[in-house]
Formats: structure tokens, sequence, C-alpha cells
């Protein structure tokens, strides 16, 4: 096992306390973890965000859905293109649900009556998403929390793509 020099004639606790403390002297080659906030507010800033809502069928072909996987296939490439375009002024990222209960999918489910068995089967915990759980992860997105992301599709299906 390899050991750093500093941690040779010391314990773990004793190592990791003395590198992580505010006094860690200007000879070790550490950064002391109480400046790293200090340091993360001066360069993290607001930057304005877009979130587009695509679909997992952007991610993946569905037979007999041809025209709806292509759109949403458009969606992910229009955004990772703008992405990259536009990342100095803005972040721009994409959600990809799963099914999600919505008027469409209530539409959905009066030409195929079956459809709902199947899809609460094909997620891991058995139920389609509602559009408050989509919601809730755009306004993440959007805060400062994500402000290093960019150009990300972020699944929310239930673990139906696991």
């Amino acid at each position: 096992m390899l050991t750093h020099p500093s941690c040779a004639k010391k314990s773990t606790e004793q190592s990791m306390s003395q590198m992580t403390s505010p006094s860690t002297s200007s000879s070790q080659s550490s950064l002391p973890i109480t400046t790293m906030p200090e340091l993360m507010e001066e360069s993290i800033q607001f930057m304005p965000s877009i979130v587009t809502i695509a679909s997992t069928s952007g991610l993946h072909a569905m037979p007999k859905f041809s025209p709806y996987c292509a759109s949403k296939h458009a969606v992910l490439g229009l955004i990772k293109t703008a992405a990259k375009e536009f990342a100095h002024k803005i972040r721009i990222n994409s959600i990809c649900p799963g099914t999600i209960y919505t008027p469409m999918y209530e539409r959905f489910l009066t030409s195929y009556p079956e459809w709902q068995k199947n899809t609460n089967a094909s997620y891991r915990i058995q139920r389609i998403g509602t559009p408050e759980e989509i919601a809730r992860m755009a306004v993440f997105m959007c805060g400062l929390e994500c402000g290093f992301m960019v150009g990300e599709q972020v699944v929310i299906d239930g673990g139906g793509s696991l």
C-alpha cells in the first residue's frame, strides 16, 4: 500500500484533521477547506437558464412512434448544439421524462386502454410520473445548485430506463 509521506507516522484521523484544519501550514500542499466556500461564492454567479422538456423517447427508439421519437431526438440535438454555442451567456439543459400523467396521456389512454397496465409495469416504481415531479426538477436545474450543468439531459422515468 502506498502512503503519502505526511501520513507515514500519523494515524489517518490525525492526517485528515491536519489537512483540513484552517491552520494548515503553508509548507503543506493542500488548500484549507475553510477557504472553499469563499472561493465558490466568488466564482459562481447567476446565469440565465433554459430547461426544455424532451422525453426518454428522444434517447431511444419506440416502435410505431417514429414521428414522436424523431421530434424528441431533434429537441435534444438542438439543445446540445445551442448549449455549446451559448454556454458563455446562458445555461441550456433538458429534462427527459418517462410517461407523465398529462392531458396528452389521458387522450392516449382513450385510444390504447391497455397502455396503463403495461406502462406501470415498465417502471421500477410501478407508476407513472406527475407534472409536479418534472416541475420540481426544472426549478432545481434553473438554480445555482446546477450552475455548472450545461447541455445535459436529466432522465426522470421512475427507473424505466434502467
